[in-house]
């Protein structure tokens, strides 16, 4: 993202695609870390307030371990804060089941 289109405090991504994301191959990266693993995350709901299902569990680096809304829920959001202004040049979004298609839109802004 060129630099004078970045906000100050927060630059929001929105990423579209021309195909079902769920076609698209797998890439592995090698020696690649996130770096959201161990970030501040918050999030505007968490299944039966459980502590397993916290927005923690979506950057612990643990395949195991997801963040999970109550059933129901049409709408919900994830806030990772990296503690600093990064640069990145990809975004991957792991969905648990994807089998069951609960993800049917993305937000456009």
């Amino acid at each position: 993202m060129p630099e004078g289109d970045r906000a100050p405090l927060d630059t929001i991504v929105a990423l579209e695609l021309d195909t079902d994301a769920l076609r698209l191959p797998a890439i592995s990266v090698p020696g690649s870390a996130s770096l959201t693993t161990k970030a501040k995350a918050t999030s505007s709901n968490v299944y039966q307030n459980q502590s397993t299902y916290g927005p923690d569990k979506a950057v612990d680096g643990n395949p195991e371990t997801r963040w999970a809304t109550d059933s129901g829920a049409k709408a919900a959001w994830l806030e990772v804060d990296l503690g600093q202004p990064r640069t990145f040049d990809r975004a991957v979004v792991l969905q648990a089941y994807p089998e069951l298609g609960r993800v049917r839109k993305s937000a456009k802004w």
